[in-house]
């Protein structure tokens, strides 16, 4: 059928939703007297009813009318009803050809196995629907901190600190997606430099003599052979490449300022 949006006179609304051929089930029509009023209405009159209200809160009405969920909202609400067709769906037999035509020729043969390979599909579909709703909760993400690290935690502990482990949680996703979006990636070679200098940097800090090249890239492979460390490093090479990544990205903004508000402004920021 289709549907007109009219004004409280019954008048359609002047640069209003109009929508043909739209399709709904009658079952869609969740309060009495929408469904009442559609039984009522022979092919080829019309029925008004108001489209927000009439409907289940789940269903689809924008999507039924054409028009985002702000243009509806933006509406009168009420719709005149065409009715210029109806459907009735049918129990299809159960045989060879309705097996073929859902799950192609000759791969279901009998309704046993009609019924066996529905029900794997159900279970893989909603299994998998099962362990986004596990991954996501905050609850799995609770219990998860409590025996992920070195040292168990306790419910009460987590929970004190979570505030600042969320922020962390979402500060580590956003950064996670910056890296994939801009392809930043940490090689081998990126760690043995970066450890190199960082072995560089101690020598010259304690003021001893800085050993050749091939020396320091020695005591730099050595350190790279704790898995551990690696992770250390490799997030400081992330952090840089990232930091690179914003300046290039972002126009930033030099400002003077004491030491003292230096200072005060990267611990507030921290």
């Amino acid at each position: 059928g289709s549907f007109t949006e009219v004004d409280a006179d019954g008048a359609a609304v002047e640069g209003g939703i109009v929508k043909e051929d739209a399709q709904f089930l009658g079952t869609n029509l969740k309060t009495k007297k929408a469904q009442g009023e559609l039984a009522k209405t022979a092919m080829g009159s019309t029925t008004t009813f108001d489209a927000k209200k009439s409907f289940g809160k789940d269903y689809n009405v924008a999507g039924l009318l054409g028009v985002t969920d702000a243009q509806l909202e933006a509406s009168t609400g009420s719709f005149e009803f065409k009715l210029t067709n109806i459907s009735r769906m049918e129990p299809a037999e159960l045989n060879q050809e309705f097996f073929d035509k859902v799950y192609g020729e000759g791969a279901v043969t009998s309704e046993e196995e009609m019924r066996a390979r529905m029900k794997e599909e159900a279970e893989r579909m909603y299994q998998n629907e099962a362990d986004k709703y596990f991954l996501n909760t905050i609850a799995f993400l609770k219990k998860w901190m409590q025996t992920s690290g070195e040292k168990p935690l306790t419910a009460e502990e987590v929970e004190a600190d979570w505030e600042k482990t969320e922020k962390g949680l979402r500060y580590q996703l956003i950064e996670n997606a910056v890296i994939t979006a801009a392809e930043i990636k940490v090689s081998r070679e990126d760690l043995l430099d970066h450890t190199v200098g960082m072995v560089k940097a101690q020598f010259q800090q304690y003021g001893q003599q800085v050993m050749d090249d091939e020396m320091l890239k020695g005591i730099a492979e050595n350190a790279l052979k704790n898995e551990e460390e690696v992770r250390r490093i490799s997030d400081q090479v992330y952090n840089a490449k990232l930091l690179a990544h914003y300046k290039e990205s972002f126009k930033v903004e030099e400002k003077e300022v004491t030491y003292d508000d230096f200072i005060k402004l990267v611990t507030e920021k921290a």
